[in-house]
Order: C-alpha cells, then sequence, then structure tokens
C-alpha cells in the first residue's frame, strides 16, 4: 500500500479542499473532496438505514417514542406494600404517576425495569418486587444479618416484555418495625417497540 503524505495543513477545511485516500483494489492514493465525500457518506447511511430497515413498518411516532422514568422515595412501611409515594426524577414520555407509583406500558416492546428498597439501621431484611398487572415477576431481598446499624439494601430488577397497558409497579417490605425508606428508587425504560 502506498504511504500517503502531504496531508493539507488546515484547521478548517472547505468542501472544495482534497483528502487523500486509499484504493485498495488498484492499491493506489486518489484525492477526494470534502464535498463528495460527505456526499458519499450521506449515500451509504442511507443505504444502511434502508438495508437494516428492510420490510419494518417505521412510522414518526416510533421514532420519537422515548420511555424511560426515574423516580425515588422514602415511604416507611411495616408490611407488604405497593410503593406510592415517589418523587419524579425523569419521566420522558409521561407514563409513570408518582402518585400512585404506577407505569403504563404506552406501546408494545421490550421493557427493562429496576427497583431498590432499602432502609438504614436494620438487622432485619428488605424485600423488593415488580409487579405487572398485580403479579410478582421480579423478586429480591436483603438482610441486615443481625447487625443493628446495617442497611439491608434490596434490588430487582427485570427485562420483560409488555403490551400496550400492561401496569408495572414497586412492591417492597420491611421486617423490621416502620423505617423510612433509603437510598430506594423504582426506574424503567423502553428497549424497543415490537
Amino acid at each position: 500500500m502506498p504511504k500517503i503524505s502531504g496531508l493539507p495543513a488546515i484547521t478548517t477545511p472547505d468542501g472544495a479542499d482534497e483528502l487523500p485516500i486509499v484504493d485498495d483494489d488498484q492499491n493506489t492514493t486518489k484525492k477526494i473532496t470534502l464535498t463528495k465525500l460527505k456526499e458519499w457518506l450521506q449515500s451509504l447511511a442511507g443505504w444502511i438505514t434502508t438495508a437494516m430497515i428492510g420490510d419494518a413498518e417505521v412510522t414518526t411516532e416510533k421514532l420519537q417514542s422515548t420511555v424511560a422514568f426515574h423516580a425515588t422515595t422514602t415511604q416507611s412501611i411495616t408490611s407488604e406494600t405497593n410503593i406510592t409515594t415517589y418523587t419524579e426524577v425523569t419521566d420522558l414520555g409521561g407514563d409513570f404517576d408518582h402518585t400512585t407509583g404506577e407505569f403504563v406500558a404506552p406501546y408494545d416492546g421490550m421493557y427493562n425495569f429496576s427497583a431498590i428498597y432499602g432502609v438504614q439501621n436494620s438487622a432485619n431484611r428488605t424485600h423488593t418486587y415488580i409487579r405487572l398487572n398485580g403479579a410478582t415477576v421480579a423478586f429480591s431481598f436483603a438482610t441486615g444479618a443481625g447487625a443493628a446499624n446495617a442497611d439491608p439494601t434490596s434490588c430487582a430488577s427485570i427485562t420483560i416484555e409488555l403490551t400496550a397497558g400492561d401496569v408495572v409497579n414497586m412492591r417492597a417490605y420491611n421486617e423490621a418495625s416502620s423505617r423510612a425508606a433509603y437510598e430506594s428508587s423504582f426506574s424503567g425504560f423502553m428497549i424497543g417497540q415490537v
């Protein structure tokens, strides 16, 4: 392969400036203008996009549908309870209700959820559940292992296919007496539509 030399010493190239390129088929070096290179890259990007999409139905709604939320909670509980008191940090799409703790799927698709529940200074266990339409689909627990100053924090997560209208929420349980949640949150996002 020939050595490329004599690159232009410019810091702000314009469309007429030429850059060297290597033609592997002919084992030669050629020059191309920045304008031609840009046109070629744009046509390549269009071809790749068309080839990747194939026969899939693509709509503006699908391309603009970003769904993600993250909310924190300090809700105290004494029994297995749906968490319903949140401070909303992010809610792209507006599909999470921080007053009920429910996320309603806006589209058929693959989603990912994480639920974290912890308490401070507890020797007992905390349980965290992710529920889909009232049924537990993910569960985790953590124990304070008998240490009074432990901060047991459990985290459940799941990637799951949902149908538009499905309801997902977080449920938790603290075996100790009522304690405020510590570093606790519920998050979710849509990976893609199906």
